[in-house]
């Protein structure tokens, strides 16, 4: 027997589910997203105390080699890059364990912290595949074209002979462009919105997600969008709501903008407590989508109460009944 009355929902009514989701299991969702806050925190001390980014970033002085500050970039990014990819690669992980849980619970689990990592474990390197994906075809329609346009318009410019003119009018053609590709990015983070409940749900590949996403999304980006926006503005907001006052105080009693290690800490543990509590509702948001837009094309509720029927009869109806892929 089902846990939640699947049927077509209206935003309102996925928001409410959403937020009676979030509310109901809050520290099941919450002890998911602190553990890659807790990483990140401590990421971001070994940062302040052994690459503190005020020193690092400091001109070199007059007359000093460029091999000297080549070697010093070299050195910074040899710390951080490693560090970025360990953060990245655990944020996936909270994601897919995140949707996980929310699967089980939509449908009659009642999961534990350890236990959805657990189910996520092994689809790290697919989870950060898929979004890498996104991330590029951002980038190709985006930051792509208007990077070349400016190095057309830096070529024409050194030319001589009309290089104003061809500035002015690159300038102009690059704020459509930056517009232009701003929108289509959005449309290509919509459009893959469903990867990650699709790759963790129903098990199959990074491109058969991507393309599955594809056509799930087709319909209804713009409720994924509004969802999305309603997301972005409640995360930050919270994350600002937590930060804000330790930033506002560095800025009337460290004039100077050196403050203290300490205080850097405390302003990434406030900011890490505000994702902690506003991280999982995207998500949340975003697997609940998945089972109404599956609900709407391919009629999901009849297929899981038919599946779920077997159990019933066994009185085995604890457990939720096994999610089918199309």
């Amino acid at each position: 027997m089902l846990a939640t009355d699947l049927r077509p929902l209206s935003l309102g009514e996925l928001l409410d589910r959403t937020f009676s989701l979030y509310r109901n299991r809050f520290w099941l969702f919450v002890g998911i997203m602190a553990v890659p806050q807790t990483i990140f925190l401590a990421l971001s001390l070994l940062i302040e105390v052994f690459a503190n980014p005020q020193k690092m970033v400091t001109p070199p002085a007059p007359g000093a080699s460029p091999l000297a500050a080549m070697a010093m970039l070299g050195a910074v990014a040899a710390f951080a890059i490693p560090l970025a990819i360990l953060a990245y690669a655990i944020y996936h992980v909270a994601m897919g364990a995140t949707t996980e849980a929310v699967s089980q619970v939509y449908l009659g689990g009642s999961p534990t912290i350890g236990a959805a990592y657990q189910r996520v474990r092994g689809r790290v390197g697919a989870l950060m595949a898929v979004t890498f994906s996104i991330l590029l075809g951002v980038i190709v329609v985006w930051i792509g074209p208007v990077l070349l346009l400016f190095a057309l318009v830096f070529a024409l410019s050194g030319s001589g002979g009309g290089g104003s003119v061809a500035a002015a009018i690159g300038a102009l053609f690059g704020v459509l462009l930056f517009f232009g590709g701003g929108a289509l990015a959005v449309w290509v983070l919509l459009r893959y919105s469903l990867a990650i409940p699709v790759l963790i749900l129903e098990k199959i590949g990074v491109w058969a997600s991507l393309r599955r996403s594809a056509r799930l999304t087709s319909g209804h980006r713009g409720r994924i969008f509004l969802l999305w926006l309603l997301m972005v503005v409640i995360t930050y907001a919270g994350v600002l709501l937590f930060q804000v006052p330790f930033l506002v105080a560095a800025s009337l009693v460290y004039k100077s903008g050196n403050s203290p290690l300490w205080f850097r800490a405390l302003v990434n543990l406030t900011g890490g407590i505000g994702g902690i509590l506003t991280g999982p509702l995207y998500l949340i948001g975003v697997s609940l989508f998945y089972y109404d837009i599956r609900v709407r094309k391919e009629a999901l509720d009849i297929q899981l109460m038919l599946d779920g029927l077997p159990r019933e009869a066994a009185g085995s109806a604890d457990a939720p009944p096994a999610l089918p892929a199309s």
